[in-house]
């Protein structure tokens, strides 16, 4: 049913949403576990936990029944569904290396390289995991509503969502994490000054942030976009008869096809720039 297909496209997009944020402060803050880890290491810990175990338990799952999916109706989104799931188990074993050693608090506050390496690899964890977020909305999420019919949502609508581990009062097992959402801080226990100067200098760092991301997303686009274009030019060249002329009907049968595949991508790629462009956090 429609309704289904939008509910769970939501429901994932929500997810994305809640990681995204929690992402941007371990990113963010990061650096702070070199000279701060007492104030930070604990919510960082929960941090991590929360992402790799909430993904990996209830959210990757769905997402991968919606891949398999869309690769069986998409030869050109089959690659791309595969490389992504791939990444599911890669981040995930990351993610698990990491809670190891944010859970050896007395080996990392006591030693300071330790420290500095620790915090440099939970950025590129926040990084990646950014990345790989924004190429599954921008490859996968996006085209799932052109590329499922209703009968295969009604299919997915099968799986429901899991509850939010943070929408709890307390946060169960993420107190700190549960409090630093709910307060909608924009950095962990040591906000910036609430005076003009400071809001300036927030206001200028999301600019610079949405503008960083959104330059990222029309380098990804680009390079997908050119790589799916190639990809349908050889597909019609090696469809094609060897000598055209001599055989019109197959020529043609096949020149049909590949324009109606090439009109269908065009439009897709139509909409996958005015998405980018239309993007709060773009302008």
């Amino acid at each position: 049913m429609q309704q289904d297909g939008k509910d769970y496209l939501r429901e994932l997009r929500e997810d994305h949403a809640r990681f995204s944020r929690v992402l941007s402060m371990i990113g963010r803050d990061a650096r702070r576990l070199v000279d701060e880890p007492d104030t930070v290491l604990p919510l960082f810990a929960e941090a991590v936990d929360y992402v790799v175990s909430f993904q990996n338990v209830y959210h990757h799952p769905r997402e991968e029944v919606m891949f398999a999916r869309i690769a069986e109706k998409s030869e050109t989104l089959a690659a791309a569904a595969s490389s992504l799931s791939r990444e599911h188990h890669a981040t995930a074993r990351v993610g698990e290396d990491l809670l190891s050693l944010l859970g050896n608090g007395s080996h990392a506050q006591s030693d300071r390289p330790n420290r500095e390496q620790l915090a440099r690899s939970l950025e590129k964890f926040a990084r990646s995991m950014r990345g790989h977020i924004a190429q599954e909305e921008e490859i996968l999420y996006s085209q799932a509503w052109a590329e499922l019919t209703p009968q295969d949502w009604d299919a997915l609508a099968g799986s429901a969502a899991a509850a939010d581990p943070l929408d709890g009062s307390d946060g169960g097992r993420y107190p700190l994490l549960a409090r630093y959402v709910a307060e909608g801080q924009t950095r962990s226990n040591v906000d910036m000054d609430g005076g003009a100067l400071g809001q300036i200098v927030e206001s200028g760092l999301k600019r610079a942030s949405a503008l960083v991301d959104q330059v990222g997303s029309i380098n990804r686009t680009l390079k997908r976009q050119s790589t799916e274009a190639c990809e349908l030019s050889l597909k019609s060249i090696r469809a094609m008869p060897v000598i055209p002329i001599l055989q019109p009907q197959t020529s043609f049968e096949v020149s049909t096809k590949s324009a109606q595949e090439f009109g269908r991508a065009y439009v897709r790629w139509l909409r996958e720039w005015s998405e980018i462009y239309r993007s709060p956090d773009a302008r």
